[in-house]
Formats: structure tokens, C-alpha cells, sequence
């Protein structure tokens, strides 16, 4: 959910309460949210506490930060082009991202920051120093905006993720296609609103590409006083980034492609804690093999952000690296595949290898036989003790079924699974010495293979309310699932939804050895569950972070939604704190 909140005068709606049960489970059991009705759908209620091996603890959902809270020098979320002067919208009102996604907390010596997204076009980061009370209670001290000129802005930040060595990854979702590139910088057919950038690089706007876009940003923190240092990490691939999830070996992260006809992708760095340099790969899904499939792995090369670098000082276009032709009568030495951006017949220019591999990574993926299939591939999560990684699938359909009309048509069909409109939860089990397709081996002790489902949403009814996009989900089941954290010392999954088949998203807590599901949080009507992180030791205590996109929307690209019902802004915070679960 995407959408641009122009500031207005806000009434904040007092929350209300929601009666919790008691949860069967065993281990870490959460007191139970129920379904809220009436008037408690226009309302946040989350668990009151938990228990963890008998012994009971009280949980506080505490607020953190809200869209349009005064930090220094603006507001949350507030706007700013690449000069650093405040973006206005063409009736002259501020314009400020109300769409809060990914969150995360980083301990750097004695201070604490957390970095939250705005996944909006410009995409907005916030960087804010928190402070601890004796009880563990957290609060913001002070907050700003990142300066993002250096790497000439971002777009749409989407899912978070803090990394062993202390920095932050965001991840930036739905790239523009250049093939629609016009003489302007505009692109047709701008589904995302990337024609919103011109906001941000003003009269310049026609010089940017496509290929500034679509990357996992990196922020580092360079000291206790909160100073940063932002790199675009080029060697990891450009597509529709929505979340980058690095493996306990520091080395090895997954990246999920958010969309239509995307593909799944894993990069190996050379370094540990370096992801400037390293080997790509794109899954193959091989539906012949263990449970619903098994990955195999396709290597995409090795590359540096030094050798991107010069592909794109070059001013790069689509041309530069694939030779087209028409799809309907593609024939050798070009290649039908069906992506994202539709039905293509292409091949890659000699010599244009490495460059196409990353600045046009999911094509190039297809071109190499990999599966891009997968509908709306969302957040991941290791099991490090259980070594299996859950990856959320907010909706089965599309090029995951077999044989699909429209989906499958000039490409491969790899993925054969039923369709499941609510979504569901995979789990890939992580294999010992494997190789890639070529016959090399993986450097990496965290490559996934065989894949199952582990729990999925049911539909309801099917009906013609627009509010419900034609499907309704169960309510006691999940749907639409997007960020995904695990709890190792509890065995537990958690999952936080982002549909339009419920009136009121969910975060819920899924014992994934009963299959016991609790439900945990649940936000306003309209409202999206995300920024959902697990950190089990700060300052010796637990938190799961999480965030509440819009509450009150409707679905679409919305850039004024008015509601007599409550508060309209995104806000973070966390739930917690969590004694150690030792």
C-alpha cells in the first residue's frame, strides 16, 4: 500500500481496549486479540502479555512516531527534493509520506537508532535516536531525515532488515520499466508513480534513469552522534526489491522480487559484511522434486559495485544490453520469457553480460532459464536453530498456477501450485554442499532447497463488495501475508498481513511445530501491518517492532484519504519488552 499524505489539522483517536484470551499454546504463549467489531475496528488493541515456560509478563504496544510529527528540521515523513528545500504539492500544501513500512533498531556503543522508511515516491528514511527507561519502556529523543542526495534519492523503501554487522538495509520495491522511458524522464504506463521523482530531482528530472532505482540501500552508522553514510549496493541486483534478509553467516542474503511474474534471488557476498562484491543467483523452482518444489540455483555471475559503476557512468539504456524483437513470432537466437514488465523475445548483447545481470536482473534471470513466476513474493525469515527459511506469499495466483492463460503464455511454467487468494507461508529447508545449475559450488552453509507450505490463508465468500477486492478471508486464518520475523528461542513465526480481504489487518504469532496460531495486534480498518522485526536482546531486553501504513485507506494509489473515524496517520512502535527467553 502506497500513498502521499498532504498535512492537515489531526485529531488523534484514544485507543480502546480489546478483551484477551488466554492462547494454548505452550513455550512463549501471547494473550489472544480478538476480532474487533463495531467500533474497535477503528481502533489498535494488541496482546496484554504472554507467557514464556509458565512464567507470566505484561506486553505494552507503545507508540513510537507518527506521519507529521515534528523532528528537527521538519516533520516525519516531510519531503524533500535533492537541494534539500521542502516539496509542495501543486496546491501549494507540504507534501508528506503517510506510508511508514520497514523499521529497525541498531545499537551503536552507548546510543540506540532506529531507521524507519517512507514507501512513497520520493521514498523518505527517518533516523532516531531512542532512549530506555529503567523498566524498559522506549521513547524517541531526537529524530531527522536522512539526507539521500548522495545516492540521488530513493524510491518506494519497502521491508527492513538490521544486519549482523550493525547496519541497515533498505529495500527499494517496484522499478520502472526503461523500456517506457520517454525524452522528459517521464515513463508511460507509471503504475507506481516513479514520475513523482521528477518532485525530487526538479529540473534535472530528465537526466535520471530508471537504473538510479531499484536497489537495496545500505545506511551505516558512523558513530554514536547518529552520522550515516548511504550506498546503493549495485551487486546485489535491480528489481522489485521488497526485502533483503541477511543469513547468520553475515555472507548470504535473499532477496524477494514483490510482484507479478518475479523471480527469488540470493546473493553471496565474498566478504563477510561486505555486500559491495559478490555472486547473484535466481532460484529455479523444479516442481518434480521434494514437497510442492525444490530450489535450484542459477548463477548470474560475480560482480563489484565498481564494475555497475562504469555501466552506468555510461548512461546505460535498455538497448545497450538486450537486442528485442517481436514476442509473438520470437524465434533463435532470442529468447521468449514473460516477466513482470509482460511477454518479451530479447538477448543479451555480447559483452553486456555483468551490466545486464544487475541493472536488468529479473530479465536476464528468465533469459538464464530461472523461474519468474512467483506472485507477489514477500518478506523472509531463517529459523537459524530449525535452519529453514519461511518466505510469505501474500496471494498464490498468476504464474505460480499451472498453466496459466495469461501469466505462463511465452514463458516457462515452472510453478504448479493450487490457487490460494489469501496467501500462504512457504518453508524452504536449508541443504548442505549444494552446487548451482552449472555444476559450481555455492560458498555458503545456507542455501535452501526442498520447499513446503507451512500454513495458508482460507477464503470465505466470494462477493462483489469493492472493499473486499472481490475475496473475502477467513478472519481466524491469515491472509494476505507480507512481513514475516522468527522468534528462535520460541520456535515462533510471526506474521503480519497486508489485504484488502479483512476490515482490520493482523500480526500474528504462528507455533510453527503445533501450527498453533495466536493472534497478537490487530490495526484500523484499512490499515497495513508492517515494519515487523524480532530483537531479542536490547539492553537485555525483547521487542518486535512493527508499523500501521494508512490506516483508514482504501486500495489504490491514494494521495488524500479523509476519515471522521480516527487518526489517518502511519505510526511505529514496538511491542514489549520481552524478558530473555533463555
Amino acid at each position: 500500500m502506497r500513498a502521499l499524505y498532504v498535512v492537515l489539522p489531526l485529531v488523534l483517536a484514544a485507543p480502546a481496549g480489546a478483551s484477551d484470551r488466554p492462547s494454548p499454546r505452550s513455550g512463549l504463549q501471547f494473550n489472544a486479540v480478538d476480532v474487533p467489531r463495531g467500533e474497535a475496528q477503528s481502533t489498535t488493541h494488541a496482546t496484554s502479555g504472554a507467557t514464556w515456560n509458565g512464567a507470566s509478563f505484561p506486553l505494552k504496544m507503545t507508540p513510537l512516531g507518527h506521519t507529521a510529527d515534528p523532528i528537527e528540521g521538519g516533520l516525519w515523513g516531510q519531503t524533500f527534493d535533492i537541494h534539500g528545500a521542502p516539496v509542495h504539492a501543486d496546491d501549494g500544501r507540504l507534501v508528506i509520506c503517510n506510508s511508514t513500512d520497514g523499521v529497525s533498531i541498531i545499537p551503536r556503543g552507548d546510543a540506540l537508532f532506529t531507521v524507519v522508511h517512507g514507501e512513497c515516491q520520493p521514498g523518505t528514511l527517518t533516523l532516531a535516536e531512542l532512549a530506555v527507561d529503567d523498566g524498559g519502556g522506549l521513547s524517541v529523543s531526537r529524530a531527522r531525515g536522512l539526507d539521500l542526495s548522495s545516492v540521488g534519492g530513493g524510491n518506494l523503501f519497502c521491508a527492513a532488515e538490521s544486519t549482523t554487522w550493525g547496519s541497515h538495509l533498505a529495500a527499494e520495491e517496484y522499478e520502472a520499466d526503461i523500456r517506457m522511458l520517454a525524452a522528459d524522464g517521464t515513463v508511460s504506463d507509471d503504475r507506481e508513480a516513479y514520475n513523482r521523482m521528477a518532485w525530487y530531482h526538479r529540473d534535472a528530472f530528465p537526466r535520471v534513469s530508471p537504473y538510479d532505482y531499484g536497489w537495496i540501500a545500505e545506511v551505516q552508522l558512523l558513530d554514536d552522534a547518529g552520522g550515516t553514510y548511504i550506498t546503493k549496493r549495485t551487486a546485489m541486483g535491480r528489481f522489485s526489491h521488497e526485502q533483503a534478509r541477511v543469513m547468520p553467516d553475515g555472507r548470504t542474503v535473499y532477496l524477494s522480487d514483490d510482484g507479478p511474474n518475479g523471480g527469488f534471488f540470493m546473493f553471496v557476498a565474498d566478504v563477510a559484511g561486505d555486500l559491495s562484491v559478490g555472486t547473484l543467483y535466481a532460484a529455479r523452482w523444479d516442481a518434480s522434486q521434494t514437497g510442492v518444489g525444490t530450489l535450484g540455483w542459477i548463477s548470474l555471475g560475480r560482480a563489484s559495485e565498481a564494475q555497475i559503476a562504469t555501466w552506468r557512468a555510461k548512461g546505460t539504456g535498455f538497448d545497450d544490453l538486450f537486442e528485442s524483437a517481436d514476442p509473438e513470432t520470437c524465434a533463435d537466437p532470442l529468447t521468449s520469457i514473460h516477466t513482470m514488465f509482460g511477454r518479451e523475445c530479447l538477448r543479451v548483447r555480447p559483452g553486456a553480460e555483468l551490466a545486464a545481470s544487475r541493472l536488468e536482473t529479473r530479465r536476464y534471470a528468465a533469459l538464464r532459464g530461472a523461474t519468474t513466476e512467483f506472485s507477489k513474493s514477500e518478506g523472509t525469515a531463517i529459523d537459524p536453530v530449525g535452519r529453514r527459511l519461511y518466505m510469505a506469499i501474500a496471494r498464490v495466483e498468476r504464474g505460480m498456477l499451472a498453466a496459466h492463460p495469461k501469466w505462463d503464455v511465452g514463458g516457462p511454467d515452472h510453478i504448479r501450485l493450487e490457487r490460494r487468494p489469501c496467501g500462504a507461508i512457504l518453508g524452504a529447508d536449508v541443504v548442505e554442499g549444494v552446487a548451482d545449475t552449472d555444476g559450481h559450488p555455492i560458498p555458503s552453509a545456507w542455501v535452501v532447497g526442498p520447499v513446503s507450505v507451512l500454513t495458508e490463508g482460507m477464503q470465505e465468500t466470494i462477493h462483489g463488495d469493492s472493499q473486499f477486492n472481490a475475496t473475502r478471508c477467513d478472519v481466524d486464518r491469515i491472509a494476505g501475508p507480507d512481513n514475516v520475523a522468527f522468534i528462535p528461542e520460541a520456535g515462533v513465526l510471526l506474521i503480519a498481513e497486508d489485504t484488502s480481504a479483512k476490515v482490520n489487518n493482523a500480526l500474528w504469532a504462528l507455533d510453527v511445530a503445533s501450527g498453533e496460531l495466536t493472534r497478537i495486534l490487530t490495526v484500523p480498518r484499512g490499515g497495513e501491518v508492517a515494519g515487523l522485526q524480532w530483537y531479542p536482546d536490547i539492553r537485555g531486553r525483547g521487542y518486535i517492532t512493527f508499523s500501521v501504513q494508512e490506516p483508514f485507506s482504501k486500495w489504490g494509489d491514494v494521495y488524500w484519504q479523509d476519515t471522521t473515524e480516527g487518526d489517518p496517520r502511519s505510526f511505529w512502535g514496538v511491542i514489549g519488552p520481552f524478558p530473555p527467553l533463555k
